[in-house]
């Protein structure tokens, strides 16, 4: 059998459409990996207009949240908290209205509530203010004072 044989301007057309279409399909296809990797999943989560009570730092605000911790499978720190403004950079969580807090300690489990704290996700550090308080779950001490701090790399209480 023979293969029909194409002459060559034919040859040279169909190359060059190939060749035009090919660089059309990676140029879309870059514009949309572009385009998808710049996408927030969070974006229908944050408020659309500036809020004033809304810090112009923060990315994302969650109200009435179960917020849990965990070291590998080990679950460190747990609380409810109110309301929590993730700021932009996603390093740093400011918490409003912490209740029914339990940090695994070293020295044994402690409950902890304040009105107002700052979560460090890479230092893994809570800084709690204004009204916190303290306790052991064994009851052998129950604190009340204006700041403290759960080091959960260290699991130390400051």
């Amino acid at each position: 059998m023979s293969r029909l044989a194409l002459k060559p301007p034919v040859v040279a057309v169909r190359n060059t459409v190939l060749l035009a279409a090919g660089a059309a399909g990676i140029w879309a296809m870059a514009g949309f990996l572009q385009k998808f990797g710049t996408m927030d999943p969070f974006a229908a989560l944050r408020p659309q207009k500036p809020n004033p009570e809304f810090d112009s730092f923060a990315g994302l605000m969650l109200k009435d949240v179960e917020m849990k911790h965990y070291k590998g499978d080990k679950l460190t720190t747990s609380a409810k908290v109110k309301e929590i403004e993730i700021r932009r950079d996603r390093r740093y969580f400011d918490l409003k209205g912490i209740t029914n807090g339990l940090y695994q300690s070293d020295q044994g489990p402690m409950k902890f509530a304040a009105a107002n704290g700052t979560w460090n996700q890479y230092r893994g550090l809570l800084t709690m203010n204004n009204e916190v308080r303290v306790a052991s779950a064994s009851q052998d001490f129950d604190i009340q004072t204006s700041m403290a701090t759960f080091d959960s790399k260290t699991r130390k209480v400051s």
